[in-house]
């Protein structure tokens, strides 16, 4: 158990800050771009104060748990273990400057392609889904009020992430990338997509 409350502690420190910084960076592109690398100097002092401000509470954050029964804890372990495949499939699918959101920042030099295929085919974005995932599977499993609080606030961020992120991805591919939205869902796969 001393693990899976470790890493849920990691897993705070390194999912809260994505959509606060890159939801910004997706609501105003342009203004960013200015910036250059040096939107990764944010990013970092971000993340250097998640970490101070996680660590500092940690006690508290640690303390307001409530004991689940056992099937909770197993289903939050399978939980995390599919966040983890499905986030990992998708990641395989992108390269790092596009993980980074480098062809954002300097289009010409990070040239990007639309990804449609393998995971890419079934949700349009996976890897928020497996963020989720594993959210939901650490909350049941640690029992950490701070966990549910994740969770919920990952839904909220990363569905304005995508919302922005795909009005950015319709400008950049146009025609190819609303085909693309017709014909697959955002979070949750269709069944006639599976067949």
């Amino acid at each position: 158990m001393i693990f899976l409350d470790l890493f849920a502690i990691v897993y705070l420190i390194l999912l809260a800050p994505i959509p606060l910084f890159f939801g910004l960076f997706q609501f105003r592109p342009d203004f960013f771009k200015r910036f250059g690398y040096w939107n990764y100097a944010v990013v970092l002092n971000i993340y250097m104060l998640t970490t101070i401000i996680v660590l500092t509470f940690l006690p508290l954050l640690t303390i307001l748990r409530y004991p689940l029964p056992p099937a909770a804890k197993m289903i939050g372990a399978i939980l995390i273990l599919g966040g983890l495949i499905v986030s990992t499939i998708a990641g395989r699918h992108l390269s790092l400057a596009t993980l980074i959101a480098l062809p954002q920042i300097h289009p010409t030099r990070f040239a990007s392609k639309l990804v449609t295929t393998g995971i890419y085919g079934f949700v349009r974005h996976p890897r928020y889904g497996g963020y989720w995932l594993i959210a939901l599977g650490l909350a049941l499993t640690t029992g950490f009020l701070v966990m549910w609080e994740l969770f919920f606030w990952a839904i909220i961020g990363f569905s304005i992430m995508a919302y922005l992120e795909e009005k950015e991805l319709q400008k950049r591919f146009g025609n190819a990338y609303k085909d693309y939205m017709t014909r697959v869902p955002a979070f949750l796969s269709k069944l006639s997509v599976l067949k």
